[in-house]
């Protein structure tokens, strides 16, 4: 039975209300039936008459019971900004209060970190080694630890960021007190699997399109955590700005504006969009002028970030740019040779001084201890989020001089979401190609101009090898994902040239079957068939929508046939009904 839950528990953060975890608690043998439909979108595992929405606690993840010593697998699934990786900060907080009292020992990992371990560890080393050790008896703690396995949790953030490769345990059995040093993904697997520490829980972030076969045949609980519904990104927007005369405002012109409404309902756009609105109304502008798409609030964000340091009198966007550029373009450097090594965490000798300074005083890098071994420790950098890792790759690309139209076209690759099942997926590449047909919007034409130190000639030629790309993808066969993904793309240019070309390559293909659709999913996709000049044909079966999707759908004036299957579903009978009141 496939639930929807919504936390009942506040963060202790004043800008972040709850997140929705939805759980399946199905078999594992109806888990790997279901693998292979998750690698190509496991969002839309769960049908959508088998969903319900109630509300429980974090501690209700940890309520199913297996048998003793048997290890259980709590796997967590969400796309990119919706909150991963602060839930288990929460959960690890809730433990330290003694609201999960089922486990005495709590131990956090993220792999991000992890991939910086490239020598083999003892599970003994991995616990006391990389985190604080005991200040007492480390034997005697390590060997309490083993004799209470059920009572520990273990917490492995970002699978999907992990550069290894992990594979089912070769070794039938081990040692559990003296096992042999392994590497990481050893001992992961192994934790998993119940051949080291039978009887733990272990919990698991990772992002949909990542999902290992052998996890999903292991999890006895596989749950997706949800973003924000318009609710939620009210509560949102009244905490953050809860002591700012402009409150009501604020919250009216989220409430108002479709797009920038869906955009919320993704925690971490919903953060930038707040910080942009802050900005702008705290300079009592009269109208309001916020960006259109996801690159563009990013930009947004970048100049408010530079902005928020001055000091000295009133100094314009051009000039900022102008003072900060080398330090930029360091940090486009930084973030591009990350994803083409697959890394995410960079010492100190891997980052100028200039960049490093300039990044970590406006929040873009944040900093942190990295344990390596025993008491040798370095400072690792991060940036804040992948996804603006994976902005500053994008705009190093549009600004480097180096980088022509046939380069730009050899890197525009749109694999990490669009592969064949029997093709490796490009690592940590979820937004690159959103951001990279972002910066071809000719609104974004002045900013790389001013970057680059070049003409717009210049910038449209680089600009123009984007969006002939995405007319010749337009062309292709595409299945129901990667008909929004090109939504996406194409909505991000702004272009409605382009967006008339799509639509009209488009028009009667608009199949979707058997994946979970977001608001702003829909959003990108009524975007394109607004800009057709044809009427068009929806036709959707299995794909669960949250019911902020039908606000959207409603605005969508070019439907002339909505088919939807499985009309005995809740889904479908708003669906149904939405059909009628369009008159199709």
């Amino acid at each position: 039975m496939d639930c929807v839950y919504r936390s009942g528990e506040k963060s202790t953060s004043e800008h972040k209300p709850p997140n929705r975890v939805r759980t399946n608690k199905e078999s594992s043998s109806r888990l790997k039936e279901r693998a292979d439909k998750a690698k190509e979108d496991s969002s839309g595992m769960q049908e959508a008459e088998e969903c319900v929405d109630t509300a429980v606690k974090i501690s209700d993840l940890f309520e199913s019971v297996v048998s003793p010593g048997t290890t259980r697998v709590i796997l967590l699934f969400g796309k990119p900004g919706m909150g991963k990786t602060m839930l288990m900060h929460r959960i690890c907080q809730k433990w330290a209060e003694g609201a999960l009292h089922q486990f005495l020992f709590t131990f956090l990992f993220e792999f991000r970190q992890l991939n910086l371990i490239s020598r083999k560890l003892t599970l003994k080393e991995l616990l006391f080694d990389l985190l604080l050790p005991p200040e007492d008896s480390p034997d005697a703690v390590f060997q309490h630890l083993l004799e209470n396995a059920q009572h520990m949790l273990f917490i492995f953030d970002g699978l999907d960021e992990f550069v290894g490769t992990i594979d089912c345990p070769s070794s039938p059995c081990m040692n559990p007190v003296f096992p042999d040093p392994m590497s990481i993904s050893e001992l992961f697997a192994n934790l998993c699997f119940g051949k080291l520490l039978p009887g733990c829980t272990v919990l698991i972030t990772c992002r949909p399109k990542k999902l290992p076969d052998f996890l999903l045949s292991r999890a006895e609980v596989l749950a997706e955590i949800w973003g924000f519904d318009h609710e939620r990104v009210e509560e949102y927007a009244s905490h953050y700005f809860h002591q700012y005369s402009f409150k009501d405002q604020a919250i009216a012109h989220l409430k108002t504006n479709s797009k920038l409404l869906s955009m919320c309902f993704i925690p971490a756009l919903c953060y930038i969009v707040c910080v942009c609105l802050e900005y702008l109304l705290m300079k009592h502008l009269v109208k309001l002028e916020l960006p259109q798409t996801m690159t563009q609030f990013y930009i947004k964000m970048l100049l408010i970030f530079i902005s928020k340091q001055q000091t000295e009198g009133s100094v314009t966007e051009s000039m900022q740019l102008s003072y900060h550029r080398m330090a930029i373009f360091g940090l486009c450097d930084l973030a591009l040779k990350g994803l083409e090594e697959k890394k995410i965490v960079f010492y100190v000798d891997d980052i100028p001084e200039h960049v490093k300074e300039f990044a970590s005083l406006r929040g873009l890098l944040t900093a942190f201890e990295v344990k390596v071994s025993g008491s040798l420790s370095e400072a690792g950098y991060t940036f804040v989020h992948l996804s603006l890792q994976e902005f500053f790759a994008a705009l190093g690309l549009m600004i480097n001089h180096a980088v022509d139209r046939n380069c730009l076209k050899k890197k525009f690759s749109l694999k990490s979401k669009w592969t064949f099942k029997n093709e490796a997926r490009t690592e940590f590449l979820e937004n690159f190609h959103l951001f990279l047909s972002g910066l071809s919007s000719k609104e974004c034409r002045t900013f790389l101009t001013l970057l680059a130190e070049q003409n717009q000639a210049w910038v449209r030629d680089k600009q123009a090898a984007i969006l002939l790309s995405l007319r010749k993808l337009a062309a292709t066969n595409l299945t129901g994902p990667k008909i929004i993904e090109l939504c996406h793309c194409t909505y991000e240019t702004q272009d409605l040239e382009l967006a008339q070309h799509v639509g009209s390559q488009l028009n009667f293909k608009y199949e979707f079957r058997n994946f979970r659709l977001t608001p702003l999913d829909v959003s990108a996709l009524v975007f394109i068939i607004n800009c057709g000049q044809d009427l068009t044909h929806l036709d959707f079966a299995g794909c669960p929508m949250e019911l902020d999707c039908l606000a959207v759908l409603a605005s969508c004036k070019n439907i002339e046939h909505l088919r939807v299957i499985k009309e005995n579903s809740f889904l479908g009978f708003w669906l149904v009904s939405l059909a009628h009141m369009l008159r199709v």
